[in-house]
């Protein structure tokens, strides 16, 4: 039996650092780009960027997991 065709989704994410105040103080912003429709949202939170994934993910029947798979992550050398 053949294995079903895994269905991909790409996005483009940038981030940028700036620079606020004269304190030293720096916070991020980005963009998140779905690639193939060209659809494209500011985000300043990693929440921002989750809800936008989430979407196309809900248009192929898929949840969005609580996080990064345990096994996954050790084998990068992440803290879980």
């Amino acid at each position: 039996m053949e294995n079903p065709p895994v269905s991909s989704i790409s996005f483009v994410i940038r981030l940028f650092v700036e620079d606020v105040g004269s304190c030293g103080e720096r916070r991020w912003r980005g963009t998140i780009q779905h690639v193939p429709s060209g659809d494209q949202v500011s985000v300043k939170t990693l929440a921002g960027v989750t809800e936008f994934i989430e979407v196309y993910l809900r248009r192929l029947g898929i949840g969005l997991s609580g996080g990064v798979d345990d096994r996954d992550a050790r084998d990068r050398g992440l803290e879980t």
